[in-house]
């Protein structure tokens, strides 16, 4: 009886050991959340902050279109609209704008990439303003809060 009870214990051991296991869910691809250009197209006003500061320091108009390379922002006191080209990845709008005059620095040019993802009905994310001069002022870090224009 010594015998069969440590021979059953380690053939119970072994079994369990050897048996199959069940492979962890796989998630879904196509259940990741993304954003449609179609759903944002339109007018959005939008306010622009250092990354960590709520004083506002430019403000301006951003027009969103379902064809990625037709979006704009268009600042106070200037006709001629920034264009913009953006892409999707998920839920998440990457943007990249073409070099422009900066508002804030007047006679400097600057080009502004980021991400923004609609948050409670808003566009919000962090973007790098990246301005034509050397040294340690010549990138500024921001964050763009936008909400669609009445």
């Amino acid at each position: 009886m010594r015998c069969v009870v440590p021979a059953l214990a380690l053939s119970t051991l072994l079994v369990a050991a050897c048996a199959k296991q069940d492979a962890p869910p796989v998630a879904d691809a196509s259940a990741a959340p993304t954003i449609n250009l179609t759903d944002l197209a339109g007018q959005w006003t939008a306010v622009t902050t250092a990354v960590g500061s709520d004083s506002v320091l430019v403000t301006f108009t951003m027009t969103a279109s379902a064809d990625p390379m037709n979006w704009s922002m268009t600042f106070s006191g200037r006709e001629q609209p920034v264009a913009m080209s953006v892409g999707v990845s998920g839920d998440s709008i990457l943007i990249q704008s073409e070099p422009y005059e900066s508002a804030l620095r007047p006679g400097v040019e600057v080009s502004v990439n980021g991400s923004m993802r609609l948050v409670d009905g808003a566009l919000v994310g962090p973007s790098v303003a990246h301005y034509a001069t050397t040294g340690p002022d010549s990138v500024l870090n921001l964050w763009i809060t936008a909400t669609r224009a009445p």
